[in-house]
């Protein structure tokens, strides 16, 4: 999986408030992750990043599967 935009297979960096978009979740949360190390980041100065993969991995990785439904 290639960014057609950069050419890197991580995807692209992208900035907290890009990230929280992403995630579709608070700016707020999204720091909770970075700072408790569940999503893997990049720090460029004070900016801290995530790749899209990353991200994607994970979504991935925290999905969990619908049950089935209750017997009645």
């Amino acid at each position: 999986m290639t960014n057609h935009s950069t050419g890197d297979p991580r995807g692209r960096l992208m900035t907290l408030p890009e990230i929280a978009e992403y995630l579709h979740t608070t700016e707020r949360n999204v720091r909770r992750l970075t700072q408790n190390r569940l999503v893997p980041t990049v720090k460029i100065g004070r900016r801290v990043m995530a790749w899209s993969s990353d991200l994607d991995h994970f979504i991935t990785e925290n999905t969990r599967p619908a049950r089935p439904e209750a017997r009645r």
